[in-house]
Parts: structure tokens; C-alpha cells; sequence
């Protein structure tokens, strides 16, 4: 096993042969695996230094992108072509006063409810999404992650310190540009 997790795995033609071999109810349920096995790795994102990590971590592989905050970190659709209402419907959720955005892509039947709450005093929460013209903290909310839609739903609203040590960067991540991230990603979610 050792032996096998130094190797240099060709994710590209892993993807294409899971792609090949597998029904898509059994890709769906290797994607939430992998995730899970990966839980530990996302997005972090440090207004005062003005960055945003990217992490992975898949089949052994580890990699990190750099970004500046308000740039949206690869793997998630801008969608410029998204308009967002926001609308007078209001529901509590945890204790606090959430307000409702509908999110539509023009030429699509596609539509969402988003919500969010403004209570939570976090500024300029979605800098770096594609909801960054939601003023508040999203609560429910989705993102466009090559040809699958990501839905999220918050568990809870938590306000605690995270450790620096927490948030440094392992020497066992390779750090890779844009493009390469987002090419791992989006190949993952197209699986």
C-alpha cells in the first residue's frame, strides 16, 4: 500500500475509466466517498492576509491553490449568467431572521431559493462566490460545479477562533496553479 501511494496516479485517465465503467448512481456514490474521505480539505479563506486556499486531497494526492480574496475557487461556476432577485419572504432559521433571494439563469427553467441571514455581522461573507451580491451569510444556497449542481444547507451558524496551526498548510500538499485545480476538480464532478 505504501508503495502504491507514491505513485504518480493519472487522475485524467482514472476519470475516464470510472466514467466508462461505472453507472452514474454508482459515480455519484464514489463522489461522496472521496468527499468524505476528503472532509478535511475545501476552501479558507483570510481577509487580512487576501487569500483563498484551495485543498484536495484525492487517492493519495494532495494539492493546494493559492488565490486572492474575491476570486471564486476553481472548480465552481462562476455563473455570470445568474441573476439573483431578492424577494420579502423572511423564515428563522437557528435563532435568526433569514431573507430569501430567488436565483434564476436566464433562457432555463432553472430556479433556486437561497437564504440568508444579515445577523450574523460577517462583512462581505460571499467575496469569493458567485453570490458575492448577497449582503449576508448564506444559509441555503448552490453552486455549479461542472455539469452537477451542489446544493448546501448549514447544520448550525458557529462563531469560534480556528488556530492558526489549523489552517497551515501541510509540506505533504503540492501546490499547483489555477487551471490544474480546476481541471481536477471539474473532472471529478463530470465523473
Amino acid at each position: 500500500l505504501r508503495d502504491i501511494l507514491k505513485q504518480n496516479i493519472p487522475v485524467a485517465d482514472v476519470c475516464r475509466q470510472i466514467s466508462r465503467n461505472m453507472e452514474y448512481s454508482s459515480r455519484l456514490q464514489l463522489m461522496h466517498m472521496l468527499f468524505g474521505i476528503s472532509g478535511a480539505d475545501g476552501t479558507f479563506q483570510d481577509q487580512e492576509s487576501n487569500s483563498v486556499e484551495t485543498f484536495i486531497s484525492l487517492m493519495g494526492m494532495k494539492y493546494v491553490y493559492r488565490g486572492v480574496v474575491g476570486e471564486i475557487p476553481p472548480g465552481i461556476d462562476p455563473m455570470t449568467d445568474m441573476v439573483v432577485e431578492k424577494t420579502p419572504l423572511t423564515r428563522e432559521f437557528f435563532g435568526l431572521e433569514c431573507k430569501n433571494a430567488k436565483a434564476t439563469v436566464p433562457g432555463t427553467d432553472f430556479s433556486f431559493d437561497l437564504w440568508y441571514t444579515t445577523e450574523t455581522g460577517l462583512n462581505n461573507p460571499n467575496i469569493s462566490t458567485p453570490f458575492s451580491s448577497i449582503d449576508g451569510l448564506l444559509i441555503i444556497f448552490f453552486y455549479r460545479m461542472g455539469d452537477v449542481i451542489v446544493e448546501f444547507e448549514a447544520q448550525g451558524i458557529y462563531n469560534r477562533s480556528i488556530p492558526d496551526k489549523e489552517l497551515t498548510v501541510s509540506d505533504k500538499y503540492r501546490e499547483i496553479e489555477r487551471a490544474p485545480m480546476h481541471s481536477i476538480i471539474s473532472k471529478m464532478m463530470n465523473l
